[in-house]
């Protein structure tokens, strides 16, 4: 139960620390364990690598802000840990297929909001 109460504790610190660069050195850090294994338990227990939950984390707060604030696709880029626009359209366009611009026109939320 410990190991999987500090899996738990990193991947929310990772949840948490999204904007910024995060190591998994740091993420094993948080989880007091070594990289070696703390690798290891993430994947099994989350089902996913830190950085693929990493990745995630910022992909979510992207697809959020996009849908519901008017903010450049850079400024969300960079809001979300991700160097650029581009670096943003990048990720979108392998994850998910669609470019940024093209996700939010289809997911707005009523008027724009700010």
């Amino acid at each position: 139960k410990g190991i999987s109460r500090k899996i738990t504790t990193a991947a929310h610190w990772i949840r948490e620390n999204y904007t910024r660069h995060i190591s998994v050195a740091e993420a094993a850090e948080v989880a007091k364990m070594s990289e070696r294994n703390f690798l290891r338990r993430f994947k099994a227990q989350v089902g996913l690598t830190p950085s693929e939950y990493l990745l995630r984390a910022r992909l979510d707060a992207s697809c959020m802000l996009l849908a519901e604030t008017d903010m450049s696709i850079d400024g969300i880029a960079r809001r979300c840990g991700v160097r650029s626009g581009d670096g943003l359209a990048k990720i979108f366009r392998k994850r998910l297929s669609i470019s940024p611009t093209d996700y939010r026109a289809a997911h707005r939320h009523g008027a724009s909001k700010n």
